[in-house]
């Protein structure tokens, strides 16, 4: 197996690649660009932590992995890998220094025709922004030692938008150690809250009972001290 030189590449990338980026090429590997789509699991600071959606993208927009949550992405390039190649992909360092991991695989298989999806995770500290176009992912090819063949080839069907069966698969909401901190803190003041509702209730109370006993119930309570104080008098002068 040799892997392709940059030159290489170069002059096949017509084949392998269908849309290519004007400068596409570096280190012998092909920079894949963040495509059209991209899936998102939110987060407890999310408006709809519940909520699935595909976000379409148009050039140069924008969008946010906060972190401890994943993401479905696609390259904006359409790859076409021969038969007798396979495909290497990596994450860029500039974006896996950030605290960004690809868990979705590191290779592409002979004959595999699309776009590439990949499925990352923010292990970082903040959020990773990001936008349509970035260079994001390179991919190395390879030679067989030998065209495959049609006994060992498979369909591979490749990605035009984000497969839904693939979000579905998530949770809506994936608790991320900065999502359980808000939940704490607002469990936190949520407590704070009732005592001093409690505390006010309390004082309310006081105050009615108060009210109520320097009223009529007063008086019945001080006439009946009053009379058990005469009564225990008189026994006693007996």
């Amino acid at each position: 197996m040799a892997f392709w030189s940059g030159q290489k590449l170069f002059d096949n990338l017509k084949d392998i690649i269908e849309n290519p980026s004007e400068k596409p090429i570096a280190n012998a590997a092909y920079e894949l660009r963040i495509g059209p789509e991209q899936y998102v699991t939110p987060d407890a600071f999310s408006s709809n932590p519940h909520g699935k959606t595909k976000v379409k993208l148009n050039e140069k927009d924008s969008f946010s992995i906060p972190p401890g949550q994943f993401a479905f992405l696609l390259t904006e390039e359409l790859i076409s890998i021969p038969h007798y190649a396979i495909g290497f992909i990596s994450m860029k360092a500039g974006i896996k220094f950030k605290g960004l991991v690809n868990v979705s695989g590191f290779h592409v298989d002979p004959g595999y025709k699309g776009r590439l999806g990949f499925s990352v995770f923010n292990a970082g500290p903040v959020p990773i922004d990001l936008d349509r176009g970035d260079e994001a992912f390179a991919l190395w090819i390879a030679d067989l030692s030998e065209t495959q063949s049609d006994k060992y080839k498979r369909k591979n069907p490749g990605y035009e938008s984000i497969p839904t069966s693939m979000i579905n698969a998530i949770p809506g909401e994936l608790h991320s150690l900065q999502g359980l901190s808000k939940k704490i803190s607002d469990a936190d003041q949520k407590i704070e809250k009732l005592k001093i509702h409690a505390g006010i209730y309390a004082v309310i109370i006081v105050l009615i009972v108060g009210f109520l006993l320097r009223g009529p119930i007063y008086e019945e309570i001080k006439g009946l001290l009053s009379y058990n104080q005469e009564k225990s008098v008189e026994e006693k002068t007996k």
